[in-house]
């Protein structure tokens, strides 16, 4: 019914579209990294299939080829039929969802920012990181 090769070639391509690497979207679900690599052989568990829909922002129908359901532009609105509907905030392609509450909270204090001050904090992000690998 459902081939299993074709569900890890989907995940890929979507990983792909919203710039993030399968390894991360694995990680963030909290999966193996040989998640992917095991469908070759066999589907994975409908909670693993859908803990990867979560992370890249579509639904597990749109993963199996049941339907067209997705939010593969990453810009939080999942396009069905036409329709714009809303779904988790993604961000880097990655799905609210499977953001820790603490990352949510950092999200929301940086949303209430003014441009100015997402500017600056932007730049002292950059500084530490810097200075963190020297």
């Amino acid at each position: 019914m459902y081939n299993s090769n074709e569900v890890a070639r989907k995940i890929k391509s979507v990983a792909k579209t919203k710039n993030v690497t399968v390894s991360e979207i694995l990680r963030t679900a909290g999966l193996g990294i040989n998640t992917l690599s095991n469908m070759r052989v066999s589907m994975p568990k409908a909670d693993n299939l859908a803990k990867i829909a979560d992370c890249l922002g579509c639904s597990v129908d749109y993963l199996l080829d049941r339907d067209n359901y997705s939010n593969i532009e990453g810009n939080g609105n999942v396009v069905q039929q036409g329709q714009i509907h809303n779904s988790p905030v993604t961000i880097g392609g990655i799905s609210s969802r499977c953001l820790t509450e603490q990352e949510q909270e950092i999200l929301r204090i940086f949303n209430n920012l003014s441009v100015k001050e997402k500017a600056e904090l932007f730049l002292k992000i950059c500084d530490y990181e810097k200075n963190k690998q020297i």
